[in-house]
């Protein structure tokens, strides 16, 4: 049986990870809509820009969405494909939902 406090952070997702008090870890949570509908689009490959708009509008984001997650994606004339960041977050995502199931 689960503890309390793993029933409370299943969502949670820590993808970047330094162990000092000066570079504290990052969290993400993978139940976020926008973000992992994204990610597991892009991560088989290369996204292109429509695409990329076209899931955007699908899911109601918000305009400024794509700045502010703007670590998360690499833009370039040829897609969209995850940054390193976005692998791990991808990676650790991946590996959440096997323990949960």
């Amino acid at each position: 049986m689960k503890t309390y406090n793993d029933f409370i952070n299943e969502a949670k997702i820590s993808y970047k990870r330094k162990y000092t008090e000066s570079f504290p870890s990052k969290n993400a949570y993978s139940n976020t809509k926008v973000k992992a509908k994204l990610i597991e689009a892009i991560a088989d490959g290369v996204m292109t820009n429509e695409e990329f708009d076209k899931i955007l509008k699908e899911l109601n984001a918000n305009k400024r969405w794509v700045s502010r997650n703007s670590h998360i994606f690499k833009m370039n004339e040829e897609g969209v494909t995850l940054s390193k960041i976005g692998k791990r977050m991808y990676e650790k995502s991946k590996s959440t939902k096997e323990i949960n199931e």
